[in-house]
């Protein structure tokens, strides 16, 4: 399986947009991307969109990312190439962190972003996850 991830410039936006329209609230999880102000990548396998992550992109952070990937594509790896892309792409444009929000009642997500080296501040309802660089 050969996995390609870029950065989605602007021209693409309105077709990304369209490509994330066509699933429903149960495989998104009722992720909500900003297509029109976010930073996006995204993730293909033969020119064949499988996933995407989305951010805000402020002065020295990537704030609130959100990744999505297809659902017969998970647990191979993509939503973490995506995250691994990020964080690269991170440094090299000298960002201090990485952030983002998930439900505390996520323990796979808490579990992943742990491993990746991000502290998770944990509440009732929703935890934080930050990942200084």
């Amino acid at each position: 399986m050969n996995i390609k991830v870029k950065k989605v410039n602007s021209e693409l936006i309105i077709k990304l947009k369209k490509w994330y329209q066509q699933f429903t609230n149960e495989d998104n999880n009722n992720l909500r991307f900003r297509f029109e102000e976010d930073t996006f990548y995204v993730a293909k396998i033969d020119d064949e969109i499988v996933g995407i992550l989305g951010y805000e992109d402020h002065n020295s952070f990537c704030c609130d990312f959100k990744r999505f990937v297809v659902r017969e594509y998970r647990n191979k790896n993509i939503a973490e190439l995506l995250l691994d892309f990020l964080i690269v792409d991170a440094r090299i444009n000298n960002k201090r962190a990485i952030d983002c929000t998930l439900n505390s009642h996520n323990e796979k997500g808490i579990n992943f972003l742990t491993k990746k080296g991000f502290d998770i501040s944990k509440g009732e309802l929703k935890c934080y996850a930050k990942l200084n660089l």
